[in-house]
This record gives C-alpha cells, sequence and structure tokens, in this order.
C-alpha cells in the first residue's frame, strides 16, 4: 500500500507524517455505527502503528460535528497525541464554513 512505502521512506530520511483523511477508522457520531470494515481498521492500525516515531498526527474529517475525540494509546497501536509522544491521541474534527 502507499502508506507501506512512504512511512518508511519518512524514517529513512528522519521526517515526520501528518496522516490526513475524510473518513476516519472510527464510529460515526450520528448512526454509531463503524465508519471502515473491521479488516481495514485492523490493518491501518497494523502499519501506522510500526511508525509511531513517524507519524505524528492523524486528522480525519467527514462527521459534520464539532467535536474532539481521544483515543487511548494502549488500545489503538498508531493513534500518536499531536506532539507524537506515542500517548493517547486527539483527533479533531469541524466541519469549515466555506464563505463566498
Amino acid at each position: 500500500t502507499w502508506l507501506k512505502i512512504i512511512l518508511p521512506e519518512a524514517r529513512r530520511n528522519q521526517s515526520r507524517a501528518v496522516i490526513v483523511g475524510h473518513i476516519s477508522p472510527s464510529v460515526g457520531s450520528f448512526r454509531h455505527t463503524q465508519l471502515w470494515k473491521t479488516e481495514y481498521i485492523q490493518r491501518y492500525y497494523e502499519i501506522v502503528g510500526q511508525f509511531n516515531d513517524v507519524v505524528m498526527g492523524q486528522l480525519f474529517g467527514h462527521i459534520h460535528t464539532d467535536e474532539f475525540r481521544l483515543v487511548d494509546g494502549a488500545d489503538k497501536r498508531g493513534m500518536n497525541d499531536v506532539v507524537g509522544n506515542g500517548g493517547g491521541g486527539i483527533v479533531a474534527v469541524y466541519t469549515p464554513i466555506l464563505l463566498g
């Protein structure tokens, strides 16, 4: 996959990454259903979890509400917090207002 190419390259270059996506590997706010298939969530966390030293944050949208989601780093490998110390994660979700 693309991540399996880019993240090792970032590590070799001593770079850091922020993953930005539209639909998060989580549960939706309205229907309270899982937004990704379980197999995709597991694979995503397997890949990202190998690069805690590279991935400094993960930002997702889609859910059309203003909320922050905290993710326990012990339960979800690869969900670093904003400063990248390997603890819990903060995912900011905001629907922007389009002007003009």
